[in-house]
């Protein structure tokens, strides 16, 4: 392997490879079932001397959630996914913010101002890709798990610090739990890269089985 990359790209001491899905798909599923164990244990009474990782149940959760979000947007990015996951828009659940006396969390706090700061009364859609959902979570400001269901189905709730102030996102854990089996589920057959020397720009081209 060293010899191969010392012969493509000189003896620099600079070791390059390719992208590749499988690392990221791992971390994905670990992180994305971890997260939803924590979810789920926070949603019973419970007593903190069974809780079966080491730490706070939330802030455990909270760290689960966040780097599996991350997996989803590095696979995105990387173009790791097909063209046709990468482009495919989800609908989420979402609740406006509140028009006037919006206040934005506590820096120390993940939702201080959950209840206050959205309209549940009005929920709507929001369309969103792998990559925009990866990054609402990599960058969010308000992470909170929906414990009873008075308000909301039992799930979790997520807006960014670029969204914040606009809407707030739902999604159940068994609509997380789809969403990242899809990913999981995708699988790149085809990858070809081309370079346009007239328009100086890259084309990339992903596609899964049922496409060639």
């Amino acid at each position: 392997m060293l010899d191969q990359i010392r012969k493509e790209h000189g003896t620099m001491g600079i070791a390059v490879g390719k992208w590749e899905a499988a690392p990221w798909k791992q971390t994905l599923r670990e992180y994305s079932r971890a997260a939803q164990v924590v979810a789920e244990f926070l949603t019973r009474d419970f007593d903190e001397s069974t809780f079966p990782y080491d730490g706070n149940p939330f802030s455990v959760f909270e760290r689960n959630f966040v780097l599996a979000g991350f997996c989803m947007r590095r696979l995105a990015e990387k173009l790791l996914l097909t063209d046709r996951l990468n482009e495919q828009a989800f609908s989420f659940r979402c609740f406006p913010a509140v028009s006037d006396n919006f206040r934005p969390p506590l820096p120390s706090s993940t939702s201080n101002m959950f209840y206050e700061n959205y309209r549940f009364d009005t929920p709507g859609t929001a369309s969103l890709t792998i990559r925009d959902f990866g990054n609402e979570v990599v960058h969010s400001s308000h992470i909170g798990v929906v414990t009873e269901p008075e308000l909301l189905p039992v799930g979790i709730v997520v807006a960014s610090d670029w969204r914040l102030s606009k809407r707030l996102l739902h999604l159940t854990f068994h609509e997380w739990a789809d969403l990242c089996g899809t990913v999981l589920a995708d699988r790149v057959v085809v990858a070809s890269d081309d370079w346009d020397p007239e328009t100086q720009q890259t084309k990339a081209l992903r596609l899964s089985r049922d496409e060639v």
